[in-house]
């Protein structure tokens, strides 16, 4: 999010660039760990360190929770995404509505009302941005389990620390 309240959107070839030169950087200064503040998947970058990448704690906990049978709900920040959403969590049973953590939170309950009604049994804020006032919103709508991103990833740092 800019300063001024908007959202960009990034190219993800472009940004993995970069994110590759960061780490590449923090290694050289002999940083231990390096933790991704984005649940985008970005499969091809490379750490001699510890690299968190909170895409893949989501997944994996979201894989690990439920049958396979059983509907994942997966809200996502723009429409955009959806598409590539649904082709990275195709060999699950999923639901995806798109709804911007950094703008009309309206938009969240509508998306949580989408779900509910697709009787999801869990569903992922698969976004950094999305906060526990946003969870606790689709989690009274939807009556099931979610998993929020910002949340898990810290409950993680904190185990390794």
């Amino acid at each position: 999010m800019l300063r001024d309240g908007s959202s960009v959107q990034v190219s993800k070839e472009k940004t993995a660039q970069l994110l590759q030169q960061r780490i590449k950087a923090l290694e050289n200064k002999d940083v231990a760990s390096t933790v991704l503040l984005c649940t985008g998947d970005f499969p091809d970058l490379e750490s001699t360190e510890l690299l968190i990448q909170p895409e893949k704690l989501i997944r994996g906990l979201a894989e690990a929770m439920l049958t396979l049978e059983e509907n994942r709900g997966v809200i996502v920040p723009c429409s955009e995404h959806i598409g590539q959403t649904k082709k990275k969590w195709s060999h699950l049973n999923q639901i995806v509505e798109a709804a911007s953590p950094y703008e009309n939170s309206g938009k969240i309950q509508d998306a949580a009302e989408k779900l509910r009604a697709e009787n999801v049994d869990l569903t992922v804020l698969d976004c950094i941005g999305y906060t526990r006032q946003m969870k606790q919103t689709v989690s009274e709508i939807a009556g099931k389990p979610v998993i929020l991103a910002r949340s898990l990833l810290a409950r993680v740092l904190r185990e390794l620390c």
